[in-house]
């Protein structure tokens, strides 16, 4: 192999090594949260979004409200 390409390769693997670990443990994270009355789809946003930094969406024809967000190990 010329200089060149042993340079070249040695790029290769240094950026995928960086993309690896920028995308290593960034695994996402659910939590329940039950009310009393229905789940109203803005009061489930900004909860999770207070409270965990999160998106939330309500469970079809319940009082559950899904967060889902980043965990942080």
């Amino acid at each position: 192999m010329t200089r060149a390409n042993v340079l070249a390769l040695c790029m290769v693997v240094l950026v995928l090594g960086m993309i690896m670990e920028e995308t290593e443990g960034q695994e996402w994270c659910h939590d329940y949260m039950t009310g009393k009355q229905k789940c109203e789809a803005q009061h489930c946003a900004a909860q999770c979004k207070r409270k965990w930094k999160g998106v939330g969406r309500c469970m079809p024809s319940s009082t559950q409200c899904l967060c889902t967000f980043k965990c942080n190990y």
